[in-house]
């Protein structure tokens, strides 16, 4: 929405980076051996619109600022009211051509009453799973980096078919689900053991907690060692012990167990809190409207009045310095230029004047080029001696000593000139085992994508620098050679295989007379070889040509009211050859 009394709502592009770098790092498997999801969000020609390779959307942008309304979807008569959200997806959104793809977003000043106010909650999704989710921090000025990326991943999320308990609404508080679905990591982060934070959706389903048995010492049994939050929604615990412990009863102490404690706060003990691994459950069709398959069964359902909690509730259920560190992370506005290059060195200028301290002034930049080199100062150029893709980081901090908690991803490129060696190769119809040999500079990575079933991969499908692709080669029990492909880092590695089945055919010659009639001929091959007869010329019709092993070859011929003819039919590779008496 356009900015109302001094508030803006456009997304910062920091928190729309934030959200590509998760989605960019996701432990999600794809065919190409690759992992992670390239999300393409669509906020204004200058916004990135592939986080692979930083290239932005230009004249392809179809984002647009909508006129400011106070309040949208109205809440009456136990339900919401998208109206006012459909008609201005009409003016601004192409439905014919992008509704099919893509999940449509507003940030908005406030949602929710009907008397025009607003409500105070931070986000809506129209479904779960749905196409449609709001954005409203209008209450807190918009938001900060940290409370815009992490409410639109966690609306974002309730679209994907994610809830506040990851596969379940309640319990929303559970400290073994690190998820900002979980509303106590919704506006700070995920927190790392070494005090960064990062923005995520739950990657591994951590062991059940039993609030009737807990067992301090153990924690959350998190193999990363994240440090998670409990307890009472407005007097919320942190990590006071060493990890892995857990003061589940917050008072300083490692308590035996089992300790019986309400770690979520809702005045219960649940036995158990689950955990739940979100990545793999996240389905993709948007409630049936996205696009032809789903990641799991979809179950689509309004979002209740109370199903999300308002600002201020979100806000009481961190503790306050977490939430102070959040809100004062360094907002990081980088530019590189240029961002990709061909010739070596490639010189790139790094420019962070335009990041901005919220809560004071910025007095430190370091820079990690991604490459083993460092720098300094608020811009600075670096040469790039080698090809391959290069993920350059910076660390900013100011004068309270506040630092830009999640340092964003920013990629440099130098294509990569990689070759293969053999290009292509014949071999066999018994079968057989090769290797394809990959010239690559060190950094630079490569995938493997096989077009050919009968061709099996033996190794990795995916490398970096100089490899080595096997593979192997089946028998080929086809009359024929065939041929077949492998793409190995951007080249295509061609495969012949001879065929390895022998034919013969009894009789070879028949003759008919002038009436015609039917023809059978016996068809003997080797192992399980599949064989096809084909009639060369029209007056021969096959009436049962084709088999897997010996079988028999039936055809037919036509009465002939004219001179002496003959016709062949192609069986299994040989010839039979057909006379027929004239009339």
């Amino acid at each position: 929405m356009q900015p109302n009394a001094g508030v803006v709502f456009q997304p910062k592009p920091a928190a729309l980076k934030l959200v590509i770098d998760a989605f960019k790092k996701a432990p999600v498997q794809n065919p190409d051996g690759a992992t992670g999801i390239n999300i393409h969000i669509d906020a204004g020609p200058n916004s990135i619109m592939n986080g692979v390779n930083n290239a932005r959307w230009n004249a392809r942008s179809r984002a647009a600022s909508v006129p400011h309304q106070p309040s949208i979807v109205p809440f009456a008569a136990g339900s919401y009211n998208f109206t006012d959200l459909d008609n201005i997806k009409g003016v601004h959104f192409n439905a014919t051509r992008r509704a099919p793809v893509f999940h449509y977003a507003l940030f908005a000043d406030r949602y929710g009453l009907g008397d025009g106010t607003g409500g105070t909650s931070s986000g809506l999704s129209r479904k779960i799973p749905g196409g449609d989710f709001i954005v409203s921090l209008g209450s807190v000025a918009g938001g900060t980096v940290f409370r815009q990326a992490g409410t639109f991943m966690h609306e974002l999320g309730h679209n994907l078919g994610l809830r506040h308990g990851g596969d379940e609404n309640a319990p929303a508080l559970k400290p073994n689900h690190l998820s900002v679905m979980n509303y106590r990591f919704q506006f700070i982060g995920l927190l790392k053991a070494n005090g960064g934070r990062e923005f995520d959706y739950s990657r591994r389903k951590l062991n059940d907690l039993d609030e009737t048995a807990l067992n301090e010492a153990v924690g959350i049994m998190d193999p990363d060692n994240h440090r998670t939050l409990w307890g009472p929604l407005f007097a919320p615990c942190a990590q006071q012990l060493p990890l892995p412990a857990t003061d589940w009863n917050c008072d300083g102490m490692l308590t035996p167990p089992p300790l019986m404690w309400d770690i979520t706060g809702d005045g219960f003990t649940h036995i158990p809190l689950h955990g739940f691994n979100e990545w793999p459950a996240l389905s993709f069709q948007g409630g049936g409207r996205i696009g032809t398959g789903a990641a799991r069964g979809e179950v689509s359902v309004e979002e209740g009045a109370l199903s999300e909690p308002s600002i201020a509730q979100i806000e009481n259920s961190v503790p306050q310095d977490l939430l102070l560190q959040g809100d004062c992370s360094i907002e990081e506005n980088v530019t590189l230029s240029p961002e990709t290059g061909g010739t070596l060195p490639h010189t790139v200028t790094f420019d962070a004047t335009a990041s901005t301290a919220p809560c004071s002034e910025i007095i430190t930049y370091f820079w990690d080029f991604g490459d083993g080199e460092v720098g300094s100062g608020s811009t600075a150029m670096h040469p790039y001696t080698s090809q391959g893709t290069f993920v350059a980081r910076l660390s900013m901090t100011d004068k309270s000593g506040n630092t830009n908690l999640v340092p964003l991803d920013h990629v440099v490129q130098i294509p990569c000139s990689m070759s293969i060696s053999p290009t292509n190769q014949e071999f066999p119809g018994s079968g057989g085992s090769g290797g394809i040999n990959v010239t690559a500079p060190s950094g630079c990575d490569w995938t493997v994508l096989n077009n050919s079933a009968w061709i099996l991969i033996t190794s990795e499908l995916t490398g970096s620098g100089n490899g080595v692709v096997k593979f192997e080669l089946r028998q080929n029990l086809r009359l024929g050679s065939r041929q077949g492909s492998v793409a190995v880092a951007g080249n295509t590695y061609s495969v012949t295989q001879r065929g390895n089945c022998s034919f013969s055919i009894s009789p070879q010659l028949q003759s008919f007379t002038s009436a015609g009639g039917t023809g059978n001929v016996a068809v003997s091959v080797s192992a399980n070889c599949d064989w096809t007869a084909t009639s060369n010329d029209a007056w021969i019709t096959i009436i049962s040509g084709s088999g897997v092993g010996n079988g028999t070859l039936t055809y037919s011929v036509p009465q002939n009211t004219g001179p002496t003819r003959v016709g062949t039919v192609t069986v299994a590779g040989r010839t039979l050859t057909v006379k027929q008496k004239p009339g």
